[in-house]
């Protein structure tokens, strides 16, 4: 399996500040048994993949908004939508979440508050590919974004009261989700500590006792590994 992993952060944002999210995304697949050959492409520089090179590609997190409508944006868009019409797996991580739900004809709206720490998504669809299946897993959430509506032909698979549609798929084509999987404790921490000023004490300190539990980031990862190898 060839997996194009599409980058949308821009340079001067994290890209050089921490591993980037496709080299955490590749190291995981490799570590839960996915067999693939991975190419990082920066899109937001203005590289992008051809649709024909590859059987999945997947969409990390960023800290753009979805509906920013930038120009690297308006032509992920049109990739997404050129990937669906050809069949071809489709994984998006938080913004990719987003990206992939707007451009198959949802909405994504401001939240107006952050979902910010480790916390608790109740799984209410259970598709084939969820082994081992757990109702109720706990996962890193930073997003002040959320997917408001899905396109129609979309499935919500679970959901918190404070993220209605954490997680969804397109037929057996398309999976995303809004929490962050791929992400350690210690960069939670740093992300907490970055938004020292930005955001109230208090949402900041719930997020920081929210990290006494591990995260479900091997279920999670080993749903995804079947569902792109399925």
């Amino acid at each position: 399996m060839k997996i194009a992993f599409l980058h949308p952060i821009e340079f001067e944002e994290l890209i050089d500040k921490v591993e980037i999210d496709p080299i955490k995304m590749t190291e995981l697949f490799g570590e839960y048994d996915l067999e693939f050959e991975g190419q990082t492409f920066e899109i937001t520089q203005g590289v992008w993949p051809s649709i024909d090179e590859f059987d999945a590609f997947v969409i990390t997190g960023s800290p753009n908004s979805a509906y920013q409508e930038l120009p690297w944006m308006l032509q992920l868009e049109k990739l997404i939508q050129e990937i669906y019409a050809s069949g071809k797996k489709l994984l998006g991580i938080c913004f990719g979440h987003q990206m992939i739900a707007k451009a198959l004809g949802g909405e994504v709206k401001d939240a107006k508050e952050w979902l910010l720490g480790l916390h608790d998504i109740k799984v209410s669809v259970q598709k084939p590919w969820m082994q081992p299946f757990k109702e109720d897993a706990s996962l890193y959430f930073i997003n002040h974004d959320q997917v408001s509506q899905l396109p129609d032909e979309a499935e919500v698979l679970a959901h918190n009261a404070s993220c209605p549609q954490g997680m969804f798929c397109v037929g057996k084509q398309v999976f995303c989700v809004q929490a962050h999987p791929e992400q350690s404790e210690d960069f939670l921490k740093v992300v907490i500590d970055s938004l020292e000023g930005h955001l109230d004490e208090g949402v900041l300190g719930e997020a920081r006792a929210s990290l006494t539990h591990p995260a479900d980031q091997a279920l999670m990862f080993k749903w995804m590994v079947k569902f792109l190898q399925n």
